[in-house]
């Protein structure tokens, strides 16, 4: 009775106050208060609730026999049913208050109806007299120690390794900066590059602490890095054991290309956590039977569609795997049909908002996707160029998917020289596919089988086959096989020789443990100091940056890069220094088309094919200080020149 009187009061309230103690928001709707917004909404939950409650304590103190046909819908209560009904709509509300602006007609509404929706589906889900999951205590431990490693591993100098803070990097930065700014806060639209908006406003939070560095554009990968690690420890323990959990944890803490992605301030990397979280999250409902699970994994699955576009395809696995369980265990899909659609109630109404944007601007959603596909220009020019039918182009792709886990090196965005896995740690994945193809019909089989076919069609229909950024969602079903690999292959070898079982165990672990540690030297020692990461014109900007750094805005940058690169073709030097101003100088010194430098303190900038430029801007100014930069492999030549002029170097 309390909730309903107190929703009541709090519509009553929200309302009177709108239309007559705050009639200038009339006018513009834009502009409603957000006090009016929550009350409003909060009142309308607290009367739902309310009266629910109310109803449920009538059929207690009246001891009345619940008809299974008349109080419950497929294993639901019918107050269930209308939460789940009303979470639907304050989704809906979500996305109305939103809009599909960068900024939100009515900001608090937008989040709070949000929120408020995710809460009710999952209580309106929540099953009856049942517990709720609870981690073993004694697993905290090796948890933050794998969590803990791993962080240290991907956040140690994260401003010099990656060397160059890359484009793309910097460009996500400033599309960070812009939440931070207030020039956009719609966490449902799309931001730079076509991807979800909401990844920039959480990579903002460590940009307002640290400022436009390199640090806080990493430092959230490293985290979700090490985040990774825990969810394969305990997803892989789940499945397998506590040694393959443990085996699978220590080697993707030292993962080479997991640390890599760690160490990138991009949105890639949590596309590894969420199919770890998802899928395991199911997979650990269908075994245990028990619909937390199902919510849990929902929630995860609908949160998965804001970060990378990996992640689309994490639904598809999903419901493939489902049917295909259901196939071989038709007695438990009845009896865990509706927890599974209960779990995908909830990731629609965390989808809602992004996903009519979606709608909406259909050209948005398959942007990305449009960009890298082999099915279009890229197509028509390679069978232009190779003189190849389209299907024998097709099946390279699908040869190089392939092999790029363990024989064709992966390239573009990371490119080590070497395939996803190392000699020692491909020969443990292919020992690990050949255990579990013993038995195809376990769900862990098909759970991890269809996990890697699926990333294996991802890879090979897009160019650049195989990029590696297309594999990182890819990394946690790597590190579960190899474990498993490793750990069922010792163990065999243990049951030959009773005895010796305990040694070829901790034989295993060592395996894992030295593979782990050669990938940390390949990748420390071996390719970072020899990475042309970004290449060279990447190199000039992050070189430029810390020159510049530290510098007021009285400093001017005149750039003689044209045709090959212009002042802001690399994003990193808006990012690190968005006090200078640089501009581009497209005809030789002198020209008439230059522009006009417009402060006393200049710093001109040369790529190699403008050292004529060089000379005659000496001429000009004969008391500036010249400094040459050379490549990262000397042997290369110069990189560029900068030629500083002040008032400082003119006395």
């Amino acid at each position: 009775m309390i909730l309903i009187l107190a929703g009541a009061l709090s519509v009553v309230g929200s309302l009177f106050y709108h239309h007559w103690l705050d009639p200038q928001h009339l006018i513009d709707p834009n502009r409603l208060h957000w006090l009016t917004c929550t009350f409003l909404l909060s009142g309308i939950i607290l009367f739902v609730v309310g009266r629910l409650v109310v109803d449920y304590q009538n059929i207690q103190s009246r001891q009345l026999q619940i008809d299974p046909g008349t109080w419950i819908f497929l294993g639901i209560y019918k107050w269930q049913i209308v939460l789940l009904i009303f979470s639907i709509c304050l989704s809906g509300i979500a996305w109305i208050a939103a809009g599909d602006g960068p900024i939100m007609r009515l900001p608090w509404l937008a989040i709070v109806a949000w929120l408020a929706g995710i809460f009710l589906v999952m209580l309106g889900g929540w099953k009856q007299n049942e517990k709720a999951p609870r981690l073993n205590l004694k697993l905290l431990l090796p948890i933050f120690l794998l969590g803990g490693i791993a962080f240290l591993i991907r956040g140690i100098d994260t401003t010099h390794i990656p060397h160059v803070l890359s484009g793309d990097e910097a460009s996500s930065g400033l599309a960070a900066v812009e939440f931070i700014t207030g020039r956009v806060n719609n966490i449902f639209t799309l931001g730079w590059s076509s991807f979800p908006s909401l990844f920039y406003a959480i990579q903002s939070f460590p940009i307002r602490i640290l400022g436009q560095t390199i640090p806080a554009l990493r430092l959230l990968s490293a985290f979700g890095g090490g985040l990774t690690v825990c969810a394969v420890f305990l997803v892989a323990r789940e499945m397998f054991g506590d040694l393959v959990g443990l085996a699978a944890g220590i080697y993707l803490a030292a993962f080479h290309f997991h640390v890599n992605f760690s160490r990138i301030g991009m949105n890639n990397i949590w596309d590894g956590f969420w199919f770890v979280v998802t899928l395991g999250l199911f997979w650990k409902g269908w075994q245990s039977e028990r619909r937390a699970f199902f919510l849990w994994a929902g929630l995860s699955l609908g949160l998965s569609q804001y970060f990378y576009m990996s992640a689309r395809i994490l639904p598809v696995v999903v419901w493939i795997w489902f049917f295909l369980v259901c196939l071989f265990d038709r007695t438990r899909f009845n009896r865990l049909r509706v927890d599974f659609l209960l779990g995908n109630l909830v990731a629609i109404v965390v989808f809602i908002p992004l996903g009519i944007f979606f709608i909406i601007h259909s050209a948005n959603f398959i942007a990305p996707i449009e960009r890298v596909s082999i099915f279009g220009d890229w197509m028509v020019r390679t069978v232009n160029i190779t003189g190849m039918p389209p299907w024998k182009i097709v099946l390279e792709q699908l040869r190089l998917g392939v092999f790029g886990f363990t024989y064709v090196n992966i390239r573009y965005w990371y490119n080590p020289g070497v395939p996803l896995l190392r000699p020692v740690s491909a020969t443990l994945f292919i020992l690990g596919l050949i255990l579990l193809m013993r038995k195809p019909k376990d769900s862990r089989s098909l759970l991890l089988g269809l996990w890697l076919l699926v990333f294996i069609f991802l890879v090979s229909f897009s160019e650049s086959t195989p990029a590696s950024q297309r594999l990182v969602g890819v990394s946690g079903a790597v590190a579960i096989i190899i474990g498993y690999g490793a750990m069922e292959t010792l163990s065999v070898l243990g049951q030959l020789s009773p005895r010796l079982a305990k040694a070829f165990i901790y034989l295993g672990l060592c395996l894992i443990v030295i593979t782990g540690l050669d990938d940390l030297r390949f990748y420390f020692l071996e390719y970072e100091p020899s990475s042309d990461f970004g290449g060279d014109h990447t190199l000039i900007a992050q070189n430029l940056a810390d020159l510049l750094k530290g510098r007021s805005s009285e400093w001017e940058v005149l750039f003689f890069g044209a045709p090959q690169m212009g002042y802001r073709s690399i994003m990193s030097l808006s990012y690190l220094v968005p006090q200078i101003r640089g501009v581009d100088m497209p005809g030789s010194w002198g020209a008439l088309n230059n522009p006009t430098p417009t402060s006393d303190h200049l710093v001109f900038v040369f790529l190699p094919d403008h050292a004529a430029d060089l000379a005659s801007v000496q001429l000009d100014y004969p008391d500036g200080k010249l400094r040459e930069i050379q490549r990262r492999y000397p042997n290369y030549g110069v990189l560029y020149w900068t030629y500083e002029v002040s008032s400082e170097t003119s006395q």
